[in-house]
């Protein structure tokens, strides 16, 4: 090579790793002794500011939660303290063990956390209300002066979560903000693909909000109301299905070699949504209206046609129950054998793990598909059957009250 006086170099720069070759000017790669000139370095890849940057999101969003519980503290102390002056303090010793609390709440020598007087006993309190939302209901419709520790536990509720702040104004149904939103869905469908909606909007979102049709039968339903060629099929149907929360590949969609395999759901946490948004450029508000028409359906799909987020939440709470009860009825009948290590026992893919008392816990998606799997294997004698498997597909089987889909909830309703 020190005779040669024309040679290239060839390098394959990537994030972790660098790549190198040595040619001439036909291509063919020079030799140092009996080895191949070429090669790579490999290195640690350099870690991005994204976990510092969640850390930091999540504790000033704790901070701003604690501010505002401080505030209302402040403006309700005076009214509460004149009849319960133990009550606040207890609340902030909650999450202690008994030994390091320094608030007396014994009542009758039984130690309480809400409430230390014999006008009310947490008991009391869990017997009436199962749930805070059962409480929040009650305040709605009472006619009746409450007790004003009632009334501070249900606005500490509101304020703690306090819902959204994507709409602006009344948000009596925001018909016409998701109106513009699919518009913009429908222009970049008919400029980019020549695909046209071939039914009103109106009963395109009739059938996006149907109870009585699985997801798979609402999202075929769906796609019979546009018009495409055979070769875009695969675009409307990532469409339908980041609307309907199932997951979908953004290359189908938007067609950039950049978001080549990047699979995600709505339904889901996304973890590297603004580097998905970066990439997206032009189209990130294509992905935005997407997401602002998927956390509609999922408020319609919320609020079950109830007027209020605590009927609606109640609701909820009471199927959840009724689910367990078939769930457990089953086992005791189909697989007695396997009851304890399904609602008893620790594990990786039960009930345990899925309701967060285990350890680990287990993610929706993998505890519904083990037990999709274990029901598909009854006979069609058994009555339960269809319904568990049907609101599996629904994703409303054993639905929880706090899941990340409560952030579509906009703080107008709450």
């Amino acid at each position: 090579m020190q005779n040669t006086k024309n040679y290239n170099i060839g390098l394959d720069i990537g994030v972790g790793s660098v790549g190198w070759c040595v040619t001439d000017s036909n291509s063919n790669i020079f030799k140092k002794g009996n080895k191949n000139m070429w090669g790579a370095r490999i290195f640690e890849e350099a870690n991005t500011a994204e976990t510092t940057r969640n850390f930091r999101g999540n504790r000033r969003r704790i901070n701003r939660r604690k501010e505002r519980i401080n505030i209302l503290q402040s403006l309700m102390l005076e009214d509460i303290e004149k009849e319960y002056p133990n009550f606040l303090p207890m609340l902030r010793e909650t999450s202690l063990v008994k030994q390091d609390k320094q608030i007396s709440s014994s009542i009758d020598g039984r130690k309480y956390n809400l409430f230390s007087d014999n006008k009310m006993t947490d008991k009391e309190y869990y017997n009436k209300f199962k749930t805070i939302y059962d409480l929040r209901k009650y305040l709605i419709y009472t006619e009746e002066k409450v007790d004003i520790r009632l009334v501070y536990l249900a606005i500490h509720h509101i304020i703690k979560y306090r819902g959204n702040f994507l709409h602006e104004g009344d948000f009596s149904e925001n018909t016409k903000e998701i109106n513009e939103n699919f518009q913009v869905i429908l222009d970049y469908l008919r400029e980019n693909y020549d695909i046209e909606l071939i039914v009103e909007k109106e009963e395109f979102f009739e059938i996006l909000q149907k109870k009585n049709m699985t997801k798979t039968a609402k999202k075929e339903k769906l796609i019979t109301c546009f018009e495409f060629q055979k070769q875009d099929k695969t675009v409307i149907t990532n469409i339908i299905n980041s609307i309907v929360g199932s997951s979908f590949k953004l290359d189908k969609i938007f067609g950039s070699l950049e978001l080549n395999e990047i699979k995600i759901s709505f339904s889901s946490d996304i973890e590297n949504e603004e580097e998905i948004l970066t990439k997206l450029g032009e189209y990130s508000e294509i992905y935005e209206n997407l997401k602002n028409i998927y956390s509609w359906y999922i408020l319609q799909d919320m609020l079950n046609g109830e007027k209020y987020i605590s009927e609606a939440f109640i609701k909820k709470y009471n199927k959840y129950a009724e689910d367990l009860n078939k769930l457990k009825r089953v086992y005791k009948k189909y697989f007695p054998t396997e009851y304890k290590e399904m609602f008893r026992k620790e594990g990786t893919n039960n009930y345990v793990a899925y309701n967060g008392k285990g350890c680990p816990k287990c993610k929706p998606e993998v505890f519904f598909k083990y037990l999709k799997n274990k029901i598909q294997r009854l006979s069609e004698e058994c009555p339960e059957k269809n319904y568990i498997l049907e609101e599996i597909e629904n994703d409303n089987f054993l639905k929880k009250i706090n899941t990340t889909d409560n952030g579509a909830i906009p703080y107008q309703l709450h």
